[in-house]
């Protein structure tokens, strides 16, 4: 079972389980009750956040955070700019 909004674990497409903690990568012990959050929704429910914060929510360098940012705004951009499209395609 896994949910896409978890901050621990994921599910690639392949069925393998990928985890998403740096700690759990280096072999390190995790203490799930000692993580304040491991979904994604619920820290979205909070508001906003630094770089800093959310590195630390999920046990990545603030980096890391500024990479995933960076490419999802990108796939935004990307999408509504096909939106856009389509409606000038279809809206004729």
């Amino acid at each position: 079972m896994s949910c896409r909004y978890h901050l621990l674990l994921d599910v690639a497409q392949n069925g393998h389980l990928k985890i998403n903690c740096q700690a759990a990568i280096n072999g390190d012990d995790i203490d799930l009750s000692a993580m304040p959050y491991t979904c994604a929704l619920d820290v979205a429910a909070i508001g906003d956040h630094t770089q800093s914060e959310v590195a630390g929510m999920l046990s990545v360098q603030k980096q890391r955070v500024d990479q995933i940012e960076k490419a999802a705004t990108a796939k935004l951009r990307r999408k509504r700019s096909a939106i856009v499209v389509a409606r000038l395609w279809f809206d004729d």
